[in-house]
């Protein structure tokens, strides 16, 4: 029967990453499922607008209330 257990290998040591299965020894089988490399420098993430459309925007209807009646929102239900 096989087992499946996700570890990950890090210089030359196995490092696992949820419960132990119960076993002294076992037979194992390696599948390589990438290499996940770690950025040289941060993701920007605080992103702003182009002054292009600074001013453009306006607001259609009231806020204040939903646009459809509570009985059509299939979230409720």
């Amino acid at each position: 029967m096989l087992q499946s257990y996700e570890a990950i290998y890090a210089h030359g040591a196995i490092r696992g990453l949820g419960e132990k299965p119960s076993i002294n020894q076992a037979h194992v089988i390696v599948t390589i499922l990438g290499v996940k490399e770690t950025a040289s420098a941060p993701l920007q993430t605080n992103k702003q607008p182009s002054p292009l459309i600074a001013g453009k925007g306006s607001i259609l209807t009231d806020l204040t209330a939903p646009v459809s009646p509570a009985d059509e929102w299939n979230c409720l239900s």
